[in-house]
């Protein structure tokens, strides 16, 4: 899924406990993977101690690539985990960062719903992301193409806030 130049997201859909969006080859409709995230209904005394977790699945298999899950603190920090629980990166309002903390892209939302941008902190865009077809398309640049670990944490941030 993540050595592809493109993805296609759909919209979330809520079935039950669970929310979750499909994500596709842009070019032949095919499955590539499932983001799912379970709805963590709570009291009003402990709602601060829900974490929401995102999973994201590939393959019919479903095998497990990364979760996104919210971190403890007073931010809205969110980290991004490899498969083998270990963290990749981290997400902060628009900000994303590696591992060791450095900054690797923010994000750039167009004044058209549903659109934008992750640009380095050099402002060259990385990838770009659009409104399709009920859903959002995303287009990894060349800065990123080979660099499963990096579209991982674009891919994540989408998630996260959309």
């Amino acid at each position: 899924m993540l050595e592809l130049p493109k993805l296609w997201l759909g919209p979330w859909k809520i079935q039950g406990e669970l929310s979750y969006r499909f994500i596709l080859d842009p070019i032949d409709h095919s499955f590539l993977g499932v983001a799912r995230q379970r709805s963590q209904a709570s009291s009003v005394w402990f709602g601060y101690l829900n974490r929401p977790v995102i999973e994201v699945h590939e393959g019919e298999d479903e095998s497990l690539v990364f979760t996104v899950s919210r971190m403890w603190g007073l931010g809205t920090g969110w980290q991004v985990c490899d498969a083998d629980g270990q963290r990749t990166g981290t997400l902060r309002a628009e900000l994303i960062r590696d591992r060791l903390g450095c900054n690797l892209a923010v994000i750039e939302l167009s004044q058209e719903a549903g659109e934008g941008r992750w640009l380095n902190p050099g402002s060259e865009e990385l990838a770009r992301f659009a409104p399709s077809s009920d859903g959002q398309l995303i287009s990894f640049g060349t800065h990123v193409e080979a660099n499963p670990i990096f579209k991982m944490l674009l891919l994540a941030s989408l998630l996260r806030s959309s």
